[in-house]
């Protein structure tokens, strides 16, 4: 599975590492900011519906391209001062600050 969460978390410029099933409930999340359980479950809610959205997508793109685009394995997000890595197969992911974080690192431990 790769990294722990205790293990994502501490990567430079994380400051949520969690996972989520595949109805989007967070299902564990560790922090280092001050962060609910009720904002987990945004994250986790939102994050599940932009990993079924790339999955659905990325069917679609191997029937009509005769490309193989799935099964879905990652995708980032970046905008305003944070991005959002999602991997083990869109089920975990970190969120981090931007200008703190090195992108291949977070991508690395999240594809493991």
């Amino acid at each position: 599975m790769g990294h722990s969460l205790d293990e994502l978390v501490i990567l430079k410029g994380v400051t949520v590492a969690f996972e989520f099933n595949a109805i989007g409930e967070c299902t564990a999340y560790r922090t280092n900011i001050f962060m609910g359980p009720e904002m987990c479950a945004t994250i986790a809610e939102y994050c599940s519906l932009v990993t079924r959205t790339f999955s659905t997508l990325a069917d679609a793109f191997t029937g009509i391209s005769e490309q193989n685009w799935i099964p879905l394995r990652s995708w980032t997000y970046s905008g305003g001062d944070f991005t959002v890595v999602i991997g083990g197969n869109g089920s975990r992911g970190v969120f981090a600050e931007t200008a703190e974080a090195n992108w291949g690192e977070l991508v690395s431990a999240l594809l493991e």
